[in-house]
C-alpha cells in the first residue's frame, strides 16, 4: 500500500485536540516511511449517510489504492493506524472494534478468523480501512443508488440505512458493511488495534 485517502467525517466541523494529536503523529509516521496520502473531508454536513457517500467519492477521485475511515470521535496510536494498513495486504477490508457511546462493540463474529484477524458479518468503520477496488465494485453493483448531490457531483448511497431481517434499521456503517459482504466480501476486525471513543 502506497497511497492512502483518509476519509475523516467532522459532523459538527470539529475535531478535539486528542484526536489532532493522534492524527499528526500519525502522518508523521507515514512520512517518515514515505507513505503517501491524501485527506478527504467533510464537516457541517448533518446528514452521516450523504458525508459518508461524499468522502467515498472524494476518495475515488484520488489515485489512493487504500482508503481509511476515521471518525472524529476516535483516538488511536500510530502504530495502531500501520498495523490497519498492514493488515490490508491481506484482506480486503479490516476494522478495528470501535465502540459504541454505551461500551459496547458494533460488530458480530461469525467464528471465522485468519492469523489474527476475526471475520465479522457486520461492524462499524469508525476506524477502518479497505482497498480502492472493494468501492469501485460496490458502486458498480450498487448502481442504481447513484445520484449527484448539490455541487452536482456523482455519488453512490452506500450507507443508506437497511431494515434487516430482524425488522431493525441499522446505522449507516452497519448497513455499508451489510451491503459488501452482500457483494461477496469478507468483513475482518483487528482486536488488537485499540481505540478510543470520545463522548
Amino acid at each position: 500500500m502506497s497511497h492512502i485517502a483518509f476519509c475523516l467525517p467532522a459532523y459538527d466541523g470539529r475535531v478535539s485536540l486528542p484526536w489532532m494529536s493522534a492524527f499528526i503523529r500519525s502522518i508523521n509516521m507515514l512520512t517518515a516511511q514515505g507513505i503517501k496520502y491524501d485527506l478527504c473531508a467533510v464537516s457541517g454536513c448533518g446528514i452521516i449517510q450523504s458525508a459518508r457517500a461524499d468522502l467515498v467519492g472524494r476518495a475515488l477521485d484520488t489515485d489512493a489504492d487504500t482508503v481509511l475511515f476515521i471518525d472524529g470521535r476516535q483516538i488511536w496510536e500510530p502504530v495502531g493506524l500501520l498495523r490497519l494498513i498492514a493488515d490490508l495486504a491481506d484482506v480486503d477490508f479490516v476494522a478495528a472494534p470501535v465502540a459504541t457511546d454505551h461500551g459496547a462493540f458494533h460488530c458480530n463474529y461469525t467464528g471465522k478468523t485468519l492469523k489474527h484477524l476475526r471475520e465479522a458479518s457486520h461492524c462499524a468503520i469508525g476506524f477502518a480501512g479497505m482497498r480502492r477496488e472493494l468501492l469501485e465494485t460496490l458502486c458498480t453493483v450498487y448502481s442504481d443508488r447513484q445520484y449527484y448531490d448539490q455541487q452536482e457531483q456523482m455519488r453512490y448511497d452506500l450507507f443508506a440505512p437497511i431494515i434487516t431481517g430482524a425488522k431493525a434499521l441499522a446505522g449507516e456503517d452497519i448497513s455499508f458493511t451489510l451491503r459488501a459482504r452482500e457483494a461477496g466480501y469478507e468483513l475482518w476486525v483487528d482486536e488488537g488495534i485499540k481505540t478510543q471513543r470520545l463522548c
